[in-house]
């Protein structure tokens, strides 16, 4: 025990970790910050002058503009909200035109804006994928909104996965799983989902570079030689370190996604966590979950992720005699699937992203992305989800490369 919290204070009190520890923290807050700063809400006052506002005051006036079409989303209410857009554009002409008065706008078509778009969303042409304009929707098609969704759905998988039947039937059965009706409670947006996905980008990006140094820093010093001639064996010295370093990411990773959801949730709204995906993403979104358990769950997956990576950078660092080599070496592999998912395509890079230990995380290749998209992973005739492969990789590379990293330190020879 005191080897493990002399290694523990060894690592706390290095310069960089002593720099990056609160810039994490920092990051958390601003991450959480960001996409409630780009919030905006433009009116006419009392003058008939634009007068636009940001931040915590947009959300708040969003969130009252759009009360009245909010909560369970009933074929009753996207009638009611096509007939008042039909209405509206019926007398006061295109809503689109740059003349359009502000105040009729706000008043009858934004607080509709989400659910007029899922309802053009389901009923498109199957052959073109164009999607019908609202003037085109009678109240018939709104009142059979969820019946058209798994309609629509089988067609898109048609045309997403064509050589694929197996992913089609993936898809209808993931869909049978979600529940109507929807909910939606304004506030909360795609935009700030993302942010959290980003915090944990940034979360694993500042624990990799510590993890990076743990074995590397004493093999360049020459402490490491020093550490060896005592009495505590190889086997154990490599545990302490291992164990202290995985404690110090798990805290870290805790404390900030925790401050980021208690600031991010708090300023949209707790209630916008009962949202349906469908409402925000798509209206056939195969993931049979709210905001809030879609927020869970990133944020199991990034801890997992963030475990899978730091335990291959641990290996690497038990491999490398210098820093820089180690440091680099790291960075790489973490920016990897993000690499292979801008610059190349095919199946095979597709499941080396995944399987990275890093697969997890990144921009548009992240665990998120897996699930509010339509693709899918193929061997053969069967197919995979891609947001499963990543977490099954992470969950076996986890204790895979924390044991090569006990037998790399145990093997290594001091020069």
């Amino acid at each position: 025990m005191n080897l493990w919290k002399a290694e523990l204070k060894r690592v706390l009190k290095t310069r960089s970790v002593r720099i990056l520890l609160p810039a994490a923290l920092l990051l958390s807050v601003l991450m959480a910050y960001f996409p409630v700063s780009f919030v905006t809400y433009t009116y006419l006052d009392d003058k008939k002058q634009e007068v636009t506002i940001t931040g915590l005051e947009a959300i708040q006036m969003k969130k009252e503009s759009r009360k009245d079409f909010s909560g369970v989303i009933t074929p009753e209410l996207l009638s009611r909200a096509l007939l008042q857009y039909q209405e509206t554009e019926n007398t006061y002409g295109d809503i689109n035109d740059p003349d359009f008065s502000l105040d009729i706008y706000n008043q009858n078509i934004y607080p509709l804006g989400s659910l007029i778009m899922r309802m053009r969303e389901v009923y498109v042409d199957p052959k073109t994928g164009v999607a019908k304009e609202a003037s085109a929707l009678g109240s018939e098609d709104a009142l059979g909104f969820y019946e058209q969704c798994p309609v629509h759905l089988k067609e898109l998988m048609k045309m997403e996965q064509t050589d694929y039947p197996s992913a089609q039937k993936i898809a209808d059965s993931l869909f049978e799983k979600v529940t109507f009706p929807y909910e939606y409670y304004p506030g909360y947006d795609s935009n700030a989902l993302e942010y959290v996905g980003l915090c944990i980008f940034l979360l694993i990006l500042i624990c990799t570079f510590i993890a990076s140094t743990v074995f590397a820093a004493d093999y360049q010093t020459g402490a490491d030689d020093i550490i060896r001639c005592t009495r505590y064996g190889k086997l154990r010295l490599a545990v302490v370190k291992i164990s202290s370093a995985l404690l110090i990411f798990t805290v870290t990773f805790a404390v900030c996604i925790g401050i980021f959801s208690l600031i991010s949730n708090t300023a949209f709204g707790w209630e916008c966590r009962k949202t349906s995906l469908q409402i925000i993403e798509s209206s056939v979104c195969l993931t049979a979950l709210n905001l809030g358990q879609v927020q869970n769950l990133v944020i199991f997956a990034g801890f997992l992720t963030l475990l899978a990576t730091v335990s291959f950078t641990l290996f690497l660092s038990s491999k490398c005699r210098s820093n820089t080599t180690a440091i680099g070496l790291s960075i790489v592999f973490l920016v990897a699937p993000s690499f292979l998912y801008m610059f190349f395509g095919g199946e095979a890079t597709k499941w080396i992203r995944c399987l990275l230990p890093s697969g997890g995380t990144g921009m548009s290749n992240s665990f998120y992305y897996t699930l509010i998209s339509f693709e899918f992973l193929h061997l053969g005739d069967a197919s995979f989800l891609p947001g499963q492969i990543m977490l099954i990789a992470a969950a076996i590379e986890i204790p895979l490369f924390l044991l090569l990293t006990v037998v790399s330190y145990c093997r290594h020879i001091s020069r």
